[in-house]
């Protein structure tokens, strides 16, 4: 039989709502193509040109850290008009108002390129890959959840970015995802099951690391970063002092290695707040409250905690489970942005039609409840 296969966007569905999900993957309607551009195509476009930025410096043997800012934006501009005519069937030059666009993605696409190029001009860490998948017949292997029946489901997926540190006994992996709009990394959402990409690809960087290298891998940080030109209002016309806040507005959302000699070897410039992560450093090198970092062994019971989610709820899956069960967590509800409510008409008012309501959950809580629970078993 053929293996089954499953990715972490369909998780992530399953986990807002089983209904969805079938909807979605049982019955796979398809939507009528219309030739225009939505907001998923422009993370399609972004994602697409920085992939080809990276692979046209490997090709040409250019060093991110040797880029000067001028050359970067030039290749960048290159590359969206090589991108451009081919998207869609040349949509993005059939009207004025899609040419206008064409500059627009040059012009965030420029700055993100040259944001994520100081990054790494701030920091010890190699690329190791972009665009790294995983999966079967792919360069990483999937990742397999075993399943109680003894059947195997091979969990697959796509990265965008994977940068390494290596010392004498280390390895350390930084996994960065691009997103083209907001996204705020809470590990409350990971412990639902909501969001999970980060920590799946964790798991699957460090599992294929491990096998390559007698060194030990770790975490060094799992990242969104913000594909973005940020309008910045200020009184200050120091052109300094305008990049210093644009760095502040696109600062990468995630979780780091507690360990602040990683943190130094990511910035290695941070006084106080980092520009570049989301923590700050004071006196005596004490991370600030409210820093974003886990350690070395919370790394670990977060990446099991996922791993035995997507156990259950794959059991759920292929036992069948269909309910309109939506997921509503704080004011936010899986219904807000899912294209099947004319097919389920789900409404509170209506019988037997409840939302499944979670507890927001604070980063701490988020650790308490999984350390408890390592501990318990």
């Amino acid at each position: 039989p053929a293996p089954i296969r499953a990715s972490i966007s369909r998780m992530e569905l399953f986990s807002r709502c089983p209904f969805a999900h079938f909807i979605q993957y049982g019955l796979g309607p398809k939507q009528r193509e219309v030739f225009q551009i939505h907001a998923p195509d422009m993370g399609q476009i972004f994602h697409r040109c920085i992939e080809l930025f990276a692979k046209r410096l490997e090709a040409e043997n250019i060093i991110w850290n040797d880029l000067e800012r001028e050359q970067c934006e030039q290749i960048f501009d290159q590359i969206v008009d090589e991108v451009a005519p081919g998207h869609k069937d040349g949509v993005l030059l059939s009207t004025y108002r899609y040419r206008y666009l064409i500059n627009r993605i040059k012009r965030i696409g420029k700055r993100s390129v040259w944001t994520l190029t100081e990054h790494m001009q701030r920091g010890g860490f190699k690329l190791l890959g972009n665009e790294i998948r995983f999966g079967i017949g792919q360069p990483y292997p999937p990742i397999e959840i075993a399943l109680p029946d003894g059947e195997t489901v091979y969990l697959e997926g796509r990265i965008d970015r994977v940068d390494v540190l290596e010392d004498d006994e280390n390895a350390y992996v930084k996994i960065i995802d691009y997103k083209s709009g907001n996204t705020d990394f809470r590990l409350s959402d990971a412990y639902y099951g909501l969001k999970i990409q980060l920590m799946v690809y964790l798991e699957a960087v460090l599992n294929y690391q491990s096998r390559q290298t007698s060194k030990k891998v770790k975490p060094a940080g799992i990242f969104y970063f913000k594909i973005d030109d940020p309008m910045i209002k200020t009184e200050k016309d120091l052109i300094e002092e305008i990049e210093k806040e644009i760095r502040k507005e696109l600062k990468m959302k995630g979780l780091v290695l507690k360990d602040t000699r990683i943190v130094r070897c990511i910035d290695s410039e941070i006084e106080g707040h980092s520009e570049i992560l989301p923590v700050g450093l004071g006196k005596e090198d004490k991370f600030y409250s409210g820093s974003s970092v886990a350690t070395d062994v919370e790394f670990s019971i977060l990446l099991e905690h996922v791993h035995n989610l997507l156990q259950e709820r794959i059991h759920q899956m292929l036992h069948g489970n269909i309910a309109i069960r939506p997921v509503k967590i704080a004011k936010r509800k899986a219904c807000d942005f899912c294209d099947y409510h004319p097919i389920c008409q789900f409404d509170t008012i209506l019988e037997g039609n409840r939302y499944r309501n979670l507890k927001m959950l604070s980063d701490e809580e988020v650790m308490e409840r999984i350390r408890m629970h390592s501990e318990g078993r």
